[in-house]
């Protein structure tokens, strides 16, 4: 029995050996196993656990301004906040009725503090809220359920208030975002461009400078609970937010805006399908204005409501034929050259026949004996087209490429355009029925404000410079803001032209005004140098009209403005450019010259009074009227 009792109290002990001897190895292989997570997968599980407990956020940029040459702006960004809901957050997580109760009182006080800030009452915002409540509850996991917008376009004023409300608001949350805000609305649509609500820059600088006005995004974590709500006071920044450059331009604002409101008294009466306006400054190139008609204010309008059309810019994307404005510079080359002088006459027949083409003017008038002013003042055709035929295939084409007419513009606008030769299939480039139409502004295309830059050389005396849109980019977050980061200063011009040969056609631009057709283009108060311009489209019936002019245009006096006026495919019987584009010249020149207070180069009235006076009277008149050419 001794025996027995031994082993049965030996027995006991074995057991506790065996049974604490597996809970030693488990505990050992609980502790290797630590010690393997923490050394040999710590780094990894580690990473694991901050990206579960943290919430990465993308912090956009603010898009940079879009600037008029006084550094007003014509396109910027302005605060607009997006109040969301996040239904989840108030769904009862326990049994707990008081913990609810609590949960619903200051929800309750939420809706309250809140909706006198969004100007709803709190009946509205309460509907709108349950709404989203009631669909959460039938749909937990649906997308965006977790997410529902409450308010867009909430103003900084508004975002202020919500952040600094003394009240917690228990499930809402404020989106930081921008709007983009166009200043200028539809005087300046095609050439800024304008950015859809998703962001994406469509047209004009907007798409051009976008690589310099997106700026970079920057990148916040914070902590967030087990609901995924993020925790107060845990936001850090690891990538902080890059705003985008300012880009400051050559346009004028206000003179966008008065030239936008003449043009469209062209559009109310003569019904076009497009009105191109430019303005530049002759003595350095820079682009005062582009106006192109139709027009859309980007800030009303959604990119499918905005037709095609409208979206043009006319004046350095869209290709015509200049027409008769071509002629002073064909007779200005000739000059230059001396292929033909002041004195050199040519005789208009009214028609005049090349090979199997037949050349007419207007009206069939019949000029008869023309010197280079007389072509010019009465808009022969056939007059130009001899000049043209003296000079030759070679110098024709080797004076329109001196023009510039036939380069590639670079003026950073999308769809920039080159002028080239309109090709007949059964015409030779070089032909001397293709060198006379050339002459005279028909078969060759090029943009308006090709025409303009080319004048531009024959108002300041010879030098043709390149035009100039874009001026500078500024950083606006410096400290004081408006840093330039890079510039585009003016480039010497080339000089093209001798000066007594611009001095020539100008006081042959100014008899088409004093004397000529281009007569309704005068300015009480100012010497304007100007031509008129109709060319007919290959469409039948269909014309272009336009007019190009600058003032002040006295010998003595430095001019300001080469404005360009061309009315694509006016409605009915006036088409010509003395009767659609020049009155809109001689308006937007008189307000520019008041705009700028610009000192009166002709304070007696003599040009003015003598042209009004040759229109009253006729004198010097043939009988159709060669005032409308």
């Amino acid at each position: 029995m001794a025996v027995r009792n031994g082993l049965r109290q030996e027995l006991p002990k074995d057991r506790i050996w065996i049974v604490f001897g597996l809970i030693l190895f488990c505990y050992l292989g609980l502790v290797f196993r630590l010690l393997w997570l923490q050394s040999h997968e710590g780094p990894t599980l580690r990473v694991a656990a901050a990206a579960s407990r943290t919430h990465r956020t993308v912090l956009p940029p603010q898009r940079g301004s879009i600037c008029a040459r006084d550094g007003k702006a014509l396109a910027v960004s302005l605060y607009s906040g997006r109040l969301s809901f996040d239904p989840g957050i108030l769904r009862p997580t326990s049994n707990d009725k008081r913990a609810n109760e609590r949960m619903e009182r200051k929800f309750a006080a939420a809706v309250h503090a809140l909706a006198p800030m969004l100007n709803l009452s709190a009946e509205e915002l309460t509907a709108a809220v349950t709404a989203a409540r009631q669909n959460y509850q039938f749909h937990p996991h649906a997308n965006g359920a977790r997410d529902v917008t409450i308010a867009l376009d909430v103003p900084f004023e508004t975002q202020t208030n919500i952040k600094s409300s003394p009240v917690p608001l228990l499930g809402f949350t404020l989106v930081d975002g921008n709007k983009r805000w166009y200043t200028a609305g539809a005087s300046c649509a095609q050439v800024v461009g304008f950015v859809s609500t998703d962001g994406h820059p469509i047209g004009g600088l907007e798409k051009a400078c976008s690589k310099w006005l997106i700026g970079q995004s920057g990148v916040s974590y914070a902590e967030q609970d087990g609901h995924r709500r993020v925790i107060a006071g845990t936001t850090t920044s690891t990538k902080p937010v890059r705003n985008g450059l300012d880009v400051v331009t050559t346009l004028d604002a206000t003179v966008q805006h008065i030239v936008t409101d003449e043009a469209q008294k062209i559009v109310a009466k003569f019904h076009p399908i497009g009105v191109s306006v430019v303005v530049v400054d002759p003595m350095t190139g820079d682009i005062i204005s582009l106006v192109s008609l139709p027009n859309f204010d980007p800030g009303t309008k959604k990119i499918n409501e905005i037709s095609i059309d409208s979206q043009w810019e006319r004046c350095a994307t869209r290709l015509y034929e200049p027409g008769s404005t071509l002629k002073a510079l064909t007779l200005a080359a000739a000059l230059d050259d001396g292929t033909i002088t002041e004195n050199n006459r040519f005789y208009c027949s009214g028609q005049f026949q090349i090979g199997r083409k037949t050349i007419h003017c207007a009206h069939s008038e019949v000029h008869g004996s023309q010197n280079a002013d007389g072509i010019l003042k009465h808009s022969c055709n056939i007059g130009a087209a001899l000049v043209g035929m003296r000079m030759g295939a070679e110098k024709m084409q080797a004076a329109e490429t001196k023009f510039g007419l036939l380069d590639q513009l670079d003026i950073g606008l999308p769809g920039q355009k080159r002028g080239y030769y309109s090709l007949d299939r059964k015409e030779n480039i070089d032909s001397q029925a293709k060198t006379a139409r050339v002459a005279f502004g028909q078969s060759i295309v090029t943009t308006p404000l090709h025409v303009a830059m080319a004048y531009a050389a024959i108002a300041n005396g010879g030098t043709l410079h390149a035009p100039r849109l874009l001026a500078a980019l500024t950083d606006s977050t410096t400290t004081p803001p408006g840093k330039v980061v890079q510039e585009w200063n003016p480039l010497p011009g080339k000089t093209i032209l001798k000066a007594q040969t611009c001095a020539q056609v100008s006081q042959m631009l100014r008899d088409v005004v004093t004397e000529g057709t281009g007569k309704v283009a005068a300015v009480p108060g100012y010497v304007v140098a100007g031509k008129t311009g109709t060319a007919q489209k290959y469409k039948p019936n269909k014309y272009v009209g336009s007019f190009i002019g600058y003032l002040p245009a006295s010998p003595q006096a430095t001019p300001r403005a080469v404005i360009l006026v061309a009315v694509d495919e006016p409605e009915g019987k006036h088409y010509f450019g003395a009767d659609v584009a020049a009155p809109t010249f001689q308006a937007i020149a008189a307000r520019l010259m008041e705009y700028w207070r610009v000192p009166q180069d002709d304070p007696d009235l003599i040009q003015s009074k003598t042209a009004a006076d040759h229109i009253r009277f006729g004198e010097h008149i043939p009988a159709h009227s060669s005032r409308r050419k």
